[in-house]
């Protein structure tokens, strides 16, 4: 039984630091059902096809918003129930940017609605084959407008009493609060695999990949109650940033420094495990063998020496292993 009361009192405690949300934001296809006109009368099932009424380049814009707020709130957050687990600590943000974004599509769906009319008979006029069936089956103003939805739901979750679940520890929402490290890490290493094309043997980067790490840093760091390895994690992270120069190119064991954390990055498994940074640097170059005198070049040295300015030999990166 105390193992079960564990159980529980874990997720209460996660969940007492996390807001659920779930973006709805939907919008109209730009399509209608054909009359009789489009039938397939040679189908052995007649089906009445769809027919495009509106331009879908208008439509696109929607989807990018509805893309806008679930980035944003995976980079926030981790999925979870069916939307995504917020920390307290970047609820507001994560509120305040939504708003703007779902302030903007209203007034781009105002705009299409208040045109509506002109962008249809446009789309039947670039469409002559297709005009009279267009025109003749185009949706009301109302039930366009009813197929616009922009908003996100926000709420607390409260873990299921022993009592109501049997004290079954096997729980779906336990064993989902008990994966969600790993379903970070998951997360984590496709961001930076979609991001990152990987070490090319440029020896250096732009600061467009730094903003990478700077995200993923954000992510952990909100989420590091979750696990201590994410703590550590982010302690790993912020060793590395603080190694970067703050403007311009990164280069020389800064750059292997960034490269070592995010190869280790790619991969969940190092994430939550071992967490070392192998700065992959180029091997040194051998010294060139000397080469022997003849008795003729000996002879001549002796007569008439060289001078020689010494030259400082540079130091040469190794292969070592870096640990936080």
């Amino acid at each position: 039984m105390q193992i079960i009361d564990h159980i529980f009192n874990e997720s209460n405690q996660i969940l007492s630091q996390v807001w659920v949300v779930d973006p709805v934001i939907s919008f109209t296809s730009g399509t209608a059902s054909g009359g009789d006109e489009l039938i397939d009368s040679e189908s052995k099932d007649a089906l009445r096809v769809g027919i495009q009424i509106l331009d879908p380049a208008l439509l696109r814009p929607f989807g990018r918003h509805r893309q806008q707020v679930r980035r944003l709130a995976a980079s926030l957050g981790t999925a979870f129930m069916g939307g995504y687990a917020i920390p307290d600590c970047h609820i507001q943000e994560f509120r305040n940017k939504v708003a703007a974004i779902i302030e903007k599509a209203i007034e781009e769906k105002n705009d299409l609605l208040e045109h509506i009319e002109a962008h249809i008979q446009k789309w039947a006029d670039a469409h002559p084959d297709l005009r009279e069936v267009i025109l003749a089956n185009r949706p009301t103003m109302e039930s366009i407008e009813k197929s616009f939805r922009f908003g996100v739901r926000i709420c607390k979750v409260l873990p299921p009493e022993p009592e109501s679940t049997g004290a079954d520890p096997h729980n779906s929402i336990h064993e989902e609060i008990r994966g969600l490290p790993m379903q970070i890490a998951r997360e984590i290493s496709q961001d930076v695999a979609d991001s990152w094309v990987g070490d090319e043997g440029k020896g250096k980067t732009s600061q467009r990949v730094v903003s990478l790490v700077r995200r993923i840093h954000k992510k952990a760091k909100g989420l590091s109650f979750l696990d201590k390895k994410m703590q550590s994690l982010v302690d790993v992270i912020e060793g590395v940033l603080s190694s970067l120069p703050p403007t311009g190119p990164i280069e020389g064991l800064p750059y292997y420094q960034l490269v070592g954390l995010l190869s280790m990055l790619k991969d969940p498994h190092r994430i939550l495990g071992n967490q070392d940074v192998i700065l992959d640097m180029p091997e040194p170059e051998p010294d060139p063998e000397p080469v022997e005198s003849s008795a003729e070049e000996e002879a001549a040295a002796q007569i008439e020496p060289l001078t020689q300015t010494p030259v400082e030999k540079p130091e040469v990166g190794l292969r070592v292993g870096w640990m936080f």
